[in-house]
């Protein structure tokens, strides 16, 4: 028999699932000034991520309350002067119900990151270098805790302050209890500059394998990370699992969003994509105006394709690209765990352009206009 908090439980999941709050957005393109109206159904938090990347500045948001599901799938004709529709839903509920109208790009995406591939980088790698000087420089050490009271300084001192500060109006905080719910399953990763705790990193395990679960610095002070706290927790995260006979970590979860800093970050130590979590942004273009496409050219992001991930660049000229640029593209953007990264551009889909040997079958040419056919715009 079903208790009345599965049932309860249950409930919640349905109402995420089905039912949206509808936003009207209207601004200047954050790159080009352009006019952008787009049409957003979802959570605040990622409806104000979205604003974050689409807009500079002010620009107009009208809240429409409630709708759902069957509502939101029919947004692209409700609202046909939008530029873009959006609908942050989850991905076996889309692909059920929208025809694979549009284009799917997870809302968060976990990697995973070897040992032996972060110590292979630490010698080749003058970035990570730089980084770990920092680490000597600045006399940072470790120290790891299942101490109740540091968990909660931990989380009131160095989580909440920080990811507010980061992330502003775009957090998704965890609360108290469900950190402290976990705290026999986890180790508390501590960096000391000094006597001084500075920054925390939970290490959460699970079955046979150790997630790096949530970050803070103290009072979110970015001094600490510029002192090279974030490098710290790489290096000493990496030795101290390592002892406990673990090869890797998972990583959390970061944005689809290839120009991401978290994620760049995480693509610099070596860390591969291994899989997006269950919700996502459905991204469908109602007209294709300059602002449009300015965001998508300054947003290049990861989408789910036949079960794979790959990479989607948007090229605003129909120039042909050199050899080298492609290349630097790929190297700018590139992450292990994507199957290819297509590059959309000019009307011929790219015909005129070489794609250097070694990239053959990495690196896809297409066009903006079989974009645009394959994702429906009406």
């Amino acid at each position: 028999m079903i208790s009345k908090l599965a049932m309860i439980e249950r409930f919640r999941k349905y109402v995420r699932n089905y039912r949206f709050n509808l936003w009207i957005l209207e601004g200047k393109e954050r790159s080009s000034g352009e006019n952008l109206k787009i049409v957003y159904a979802g959570h605040l938090a990622n409806k104000n991520y979205i604003c974050h990347l689409a807009y500079a500045g002010e620009f107009k948001e009208t809240d429409y309350g409630i709708i759902w599901l069957w509502t939101a799938l029919k947004l692209h004709a409700r609202y046909s002067d939008a530029h873009l529709v959006i609908l942050e839903i989850n991905e076996k509920i889309y692909r059920r119900f929208s025809g694979n109208a549009g284009v799917y790009i997870p809302c968060w995406i976990d990697g995973e990151l070897e040992f032996s591939e972060a110590k292979k980088r630490y010698k080749t790698s003058e970035n990570l270098k730089s980084d770990l000087r920092k680490i000597r420089k600045n006399n940072l050490k470790y120290e790891v805790t299942r101490d109740r009271k540091l968990f909660d300084h931990f989380y009131y001192e160095m989580y909440v302050p920080h990811v507010t500060r980061v992330h502003d109006d775009r957090a998704l905080l965890m609360s108290h209890h469900a950190m402290i719910s976990n705290m026999d399953k986890c180790d508390l990763l501590l960096i000391k500059m000094g006597d001084e705790y500075i920054a925390g990193e939970l290490l959460i395990y699970e079955g046979n394998t150790v997630r790096a679960w949530s970050l803070g610095v103290k009072h979110g002070d970015m001094s600490f990370v510029k002192a090279g706290v974030v490098a710290a927790f790489y290096h000493y995260r990496t030795s101290y699992l390592e002892e406990k006979g673990y090869k890797s970590v998972r990583m959390g979860a970061s944005r689809a969003f290839l120009k991401d800093g978290v994620l760049q970050y995480k693509k610099k130590w070596g860390t591969r994509l291994v899989g997006p979590r269950p919700a996502g942004f459905a991204i469908r273009p109602v007209s294709m105006t300059k602002g449009v496409m300015d965001f998508l050219v300054h947003n290049p992001f990861i989408f789910g394709h036949h079960g794979m991930l790959e990479g989607a660049i948007f090229i605003n000229h129909e120039l042909p690209l050199s050899e080298d640029q492609i290349t630097k593209l790929y190297r700018d953007y590139y992450i292990e765990g994507l199957s290819s990264i297509n590059l959309y551009l000019g009307k011929d889909g790219g015909s005129l352009i070489k794609i250097p040997d070694e990239l053959s079958g990495k690196i896809v040419i297409k066009s903006v206009e079989s974009f645009l056919k394959e994702r429906l715009i009406d």
